[in-house]
């Protein structure tokens, strides 16, 4: 087991240790996606890219809906700004762009717009717009299927 697979790895942590292999050393603070990587994916390799890092991904095994990831992350802000999405082929499957970084609030400081795009989908795109953030506390059983049909309490 390597080091990576010992850490329950979200964006600002794998972006953490790529820093700490690439050639320009910096320190990385808790920012960007809170995405479990390390669970389903091992770092391949990293290269630094002027002013971004860019992390190759490839999936521990064939449960996930994506072999690859490729990861463009900014190394100034230390968040995402692009990921795609390939098939065990290379084929490119999704791009996700992130955004007009923005704080939204209680020191909570993302990308507010995320878009998503495939080539299998030529002209279409998904857009999600963060807006109002704000940090609250929910039980644990807000997160399981059961709780789905009362997801609209929670407004």
């Amino acid at each position: 087991m390597n080091e990576i697979d010992s850490l329950p790895l979200t964006m600002p942590r794998l972006l953490a240790w790529a820093a700490a292999r690439a050639p320009e050393r910096i320190a990385l603070e808790e920012a960007g996606l809170q995405l479990d990587y390390a669970a389903e994916y091992d770092v391949v390799r990293v290269d630094a890219v002027g002013d971004e890092y860019l992390l190759h991904l490839k999936a521990k095994n064939r449960a996930v809906a994506y072999d690859q990831l490729k990861i463009r992350a900014d190394k100034s802000r230390k968040l995402p700004t692009k990921i795609e999405c390939l098939t065990e082929a290379g084929m490119l499957i999704k791009t996700l762009y992130f955004k007009q970084v923005k704080d939204l609030g209680g020191g909570i400081v993302r990308p507010s717009y995320i878009e998503t795009d495939s080539p299998l989908y030529k002209g279409y795109k998904s857009v999600m717009i963060y807006a109002k953030i704000r940090k609250r506390e929910f039980r644990d059983e807000v997160f399981t299927l059961t709780f789905m049909p009362n997801i609209g309490s929670l407004r």
